[in-house]
């Protein structure tokens, strides 16, 4: 983030400039959505989808299948060639809709990079971690190091390099910060992206819960409303793309308010010195 014009050991010019550059990929309302790069190519995938319709209708009327007899080598050939055309373009259509929810959850993984490292810069904790590890590796007997912290200070370092474990991430804002963000608005929403992306990358698209693992499970009223069914393979296309994306938003925001009220306390006890 050196790259940027805001002062990298300012959290609160960090901060605010993460806040403007997130306004573009997490709309807040329906008006923030409309002409949103989201809302443009939903709307493209639609045009490409409706295209498609037109071109096998017109292959459909160029063939006429009603000059042949119904059970005719030609007219079987025909119907199996207009199915095999349907099902390619569902297979394509849904595709690009999974695309959409596996870059939303990407989008939202480098959000939570982004906010741990303001977190970093508020609490000053780069250059004492970094302090740390350094005596340890170098056996400094002037600045013992217990094993145990350094533990500690090298996950901190892990979750501010990667951020791509949630687990992690809700572990380094709980601990860290006082922050439990499964009690944030949408947040049923926001992890049920997660496993919609994990469902298309590693499960060849069908929705596997785990019995005894709730966080490969959707929240069943989601389910109901999604139209999503255990062991059976996601129907992406039905998801609703804007639903999904304003509530990522309204969760960033409330994140953002909740990482600038405490880093505000912070700054005010170290101030007065208690």
């Amino acid at each position: 983030m050196n790259d940027c014009w805001f002062d990298d050991n300012n959290w609160e010019s960090a901060l605010t400039w993460d806040t403007m550059y997130l306004q573009g990929d997490f709309p807040v309302s329906d008006f923030e959505y409309q002409n949103s790069l989201w809302e443009t190519w939903v709307l493209r995938i639609q045009e490409g989808h409706k295209a498609e319709e037109e071109k096998l209708k017109e292959l459909y009327y160029q063939l006429k299948p009603e000059n042949h007899e119904e059970d005719s080598e030609e007219a079987v050939e025909i119907n199996h060639l207009m199915a095999d055309g349907h099902t390619d373009m569902a297979i394509l259509t849904n595709s690009m809709y999974a695309a959409l929810a596996v870059s939303l959850w990407s989008k939202m993984e480098n959000f939570f990079k982004r906010m741990i490292n303001v977190c970093f810069i508020g609490q000053k904790k780069k250059e004492s971690i970094l302090k740390s590890v350094t005596d340890f590796c170098a056996e400094s007997s002037s600045n013992p190091v217990n094993k145990s912290e350094l533990k500690r200070c090298i996950k901190l370092l892990r979750a501010l390099q990667t951020a791509y474990k949630f687990l992690e991430i809700k572990s380094f804002f709980k601990n860290e910060m006082g922050i439990d963000l499964e009690v944030l608005p949408e947040y049923k929403t926001v992890d049920a992206i997660r496993i919609l992306n994990n469902s298309y990358k590693h499960s060849n698209g069908y929705y596997k819960p785990e019995i005894d693992k709730s966080h490969t499970q959707i929240d069943p009223t989601l389910l109901a409303h999604w139209s999503v069914q255990c062991d059976q393979e996601i129907d992406y296309s039905k998801l609703p793309i804007k639903e999904l994306v304003i509530a990522c938003g309204k969760y960033n925001q409330k994140l953002i308010d909740e990482i600038r009220s405490k880093l505000k306390s912070l700054s005010q006890s170290s101030s007065s010195g208690t």
